[in-house]
């Protein structure tokens, strides 16, 4: 057909007429019946003068004849050949990135059995424990004693004891544990205890209580006076630049003083406070020490005259 067209007309072709060509008064060809398929991208980039040659549209310089119909571009040679094809199931593999969340096998909840529980005995009657391996199950108050007990005794503590206030008014009250290491008699609900570092809290207050009112230097060297106080002559070389700030942030220089505070080398914070000056006082970092309050509860009896 293309070497017909471009071909000088002779007799021959008059006579007979090529079949792939329309004669001038005849009807145009019908247009294809499926319709183009639009790309998916846009390309900013300008078309080359002649597109390369593919599979599905091979190359030709050949103009089409007149009255052909027009020439349609395969979609598929317009796709960029990097792109990636669908995944599975006619979605694309980024939809299934996106979608896709780790699993972690979780075991399923388990409901909480409220007759197993446990739980002490109101004044109303509501409530209750589950039933003991051997012996008849603790209700009431003695099954709240017994779980208290059990929970403050377990890692070596000597003596415990609680008291229950409702509306201000003590409810409830007992004791575990002995008084003594060696065994003597069980605690009472009425003994005093030991409030520990709770004190740390309440010699803070008391000392910048001090500073507030000008008595003393929330920076100012205090080791000679607490030194002085308790009759120590021999102090260590650095006590005496030691300050409240640095007591109360545990910055002195104090070691950890375990087996003073702990282990029966002091009757008291006095006997402790004697022995931690006489001490050897390292650099001024971080090191938590009950040694720091212990001065510090000193420094305070110091100053006021008040112990």
């Amino acid at each position: 057909m293309a070497d017909d067209a471009s071909a000088p007309a002779t007799a021959s072709s008059l006579a007979a007429p090529s079949t792939s060509a329309a004669a001038p008064t005849a009807e145009p060809a019908a247009p294809p019946t499926e319709p183009l398929t639009e790309p998916t991208t846009e390309s900013t980039a300008e078309p080359a003068a002649d597109p390369p040659a593919t599979d599905d549209a091979p190359a030709t310089d050949d103009a089409p004849a007149p009255g052909d119909p027009p020439a349609t571009e395969d979609a598929s040679a317009l796709e960029p050949t990097t792109d990636v094809g669908p995944a599975a199931g006619g979605r694309s593999i980024e939809d299934e990135i996106a979608d896709d969340e780790p699993t972690f096998d979780v075991e399923p909840l388990q409901p909480l059995d409220l007759d197993a529980a446990v739980f002490a005995v109101d004044d109303a009657g509501i409530g209750g424990t589950a039933p003991a391996e051997t012996g008849p199950p603790l209700t009431g108050w003695a099954g709240f004693d017994a779980a208290l007990e059990d929970a403050l005794l377990r890692n070596g503590n000597t003596a415990a004891s609680v008291a229950v206030s409702i509306g201000g008014d003590i409810v409830h009250s007992a004791a575990f544990g002995r008084r003594t290491l060696d065994g003597g008699d069980g605690a009472d609900a009425g003994d005093r205890f030991r409030i520990a570092s709770i004190s740390k809290t309440l010699t803070s207050i008391a000392l910048l209580q001090l500073v507030e009112e000008g008595v003393v230097g929330l920076d100012q060297p205090i080791g000679a006076v607490v030194a002085a106080s308790l009759g120590v002559t021999d102090p260590a070389s650095n006590v005496g630049s030691i300050t409240i700030r640095q007591l109360l942030t545990h910055t002195s220089g104090f070691g950890k003083y375990d087996g003073v505070f702990f282990r029966g080398r002091s009757v008291d914070c006095r006997d402790a406070a004697t022995i931690g000056l006489r001490g050897s006082v390292g650099g001024r970092g971080y090191r938590y020490s009950n040694m720091n309050y212990c001065v510090a509860g000193m420094l305070i009896e110091a100053l006021t005259g008040r112990s």
